[in-house]
């Protein structure tokens, strides 16, 4: 009897997550970059609002030019809990046209304080930083003189107790929290690899590309896709592909930008221009029909939209316990917002 009840209290608690995931799409916040004109210039910024495109809110400015020095932004990433943005933060002397330091920092949305995590000083550029599902870590790339090889490092999330596991650019963090997954490069070849995040276990899953740009798992952990870039600098292809890197399949021949998943790991965002549009839109995919499936159009606004992530810290029923899990979805309700 006991085990009946258990049985059915299963079942009601199953069909109340599946629900809640059902509405998953509507919730949570997005982040995203868009371009403002202040005077002559073009300005990325970053935005933040509600899944719904309610409580829209100019985040940063993505470049800031105060005097000799030029301050940007870019590379963020939404931490699962919704509560902070982590970014890449560097400094560039505007004379000598140089960068002259690169960091990992956050920014508590709350109050908009901006905390430097690293410290650039002394030549050792810090950036592509990645939130731990849980929200506790954060994997990034270090890059110190004199040889400036790249390094994978993990650190808390207030900044602590930095360490390196491994050489290569950091891509992304497993959804189960216990793999991370990165590149090396030689001759301009690079190579996709995974280890555990304390760097043992290294295994190669995809080699013999150009430079790859735009990396990460699906939400269920089964899917990788990514970008990458042509041999010369032309133009991004989306690939897709096991998480072990097995049955790699082209998604897309036209130029396009991979951002992220859907809930449901059934669909990708991308920005792409397509006929007849002439600026850069975001677009939903199928990426497991040939080509992508029909795209359809997310976004519909006279700016170019580019570079955005959402999350929803819902929580999800894994295994026979509950996790805490971040819900990637698509972007559209902000369209009309801004």
């Amino acid at each position: 009897m006991r085990r009946n009840i258990l049985i059915l209290l299963f079942i009601i608690f199953a069909l109340t997550t599946n629900n809640s995931l059902a509405q998953s799409w509507k919730t949570g916040k997005v982040i995203f970059e868009s371009s403002d004109i202040v005077g002559n210039r073009l300005i990325e910024s970053l935005y933040m609002a509600n899944a719904d495109g309610s409580d829209l809110e100019k985040l940063t400015e993505c470049w800031i030019i105060d005097g000799n020095l030029g301050k940007e932004y870019w590379n963020f990433a939404l931490s699962p809990d919704c509560k902070e943005i982590a970014f890449n933060i560097g400094n560039h002397d505007l004379i000598r046209n140089v960068g002259t330091s690169r960091d990992v920092a956050v920014l508590q949305i709350d109050t908009g304080d901006i905390e430097n995590l690293t410290d650039s000083k002394n030549d050792v550029y810090c950036y592509s930083p990645h939130w731990s599902p849980d929200g506790r870590q954060i994997v990034f790339t270090r890059m110190s003189a004199p040889d400036y090889v790249n390094e994978v490092c993990i650190m808390n999330s207030d900044g602590s107790n930095v360490r390196k596991i491994g050489e290569g650019t950091a891509l992304d963090w497993s959804p189960d929290g216990r793999t991370i997954i990165f590149m090396r490069s030689k001759w301009d070849i690079y190579t996709v690899y995974t280890m555990d995040t304390n760097g043992g276990n290294v295994k190669e899953i995809v080699g013999n590309m150009s430079f790859v740009t735009d990396l990460r798992y699906s939400p269920d952990g089964k899917w990788i896709a990514y970008n990458v870039q042509q041999i010369g600098g032309g133009d991004n292809r989306v690939y897709i592909m096991d998480s072990d890197g097995s049955n790699l399949k082209l998604l897309m021949t036209l130029d396009g930008r991979f951002y992220c998943w859907s809930p449901d790991s059934k669909k990708l965002a991308i920005g792409a221009e397509i006929a007849p549009d002439d600026r850069i839109r975001i677009w939903l995919v199928d990426p497991f029909k040939a080509d992508g499936g029909v795209p359809e159009r997310l976004t519909n606004s006279n700016r170019e939209e580019q570079s955005f992530d959402w999350r929803d810290p819902a929580l999800f029923h894994v295994g026979i316990g509950l996790q805490s899990s971040t819900a990637i979805t698509t972007w559209g309700y902000i369209k009309n917002k801004r």
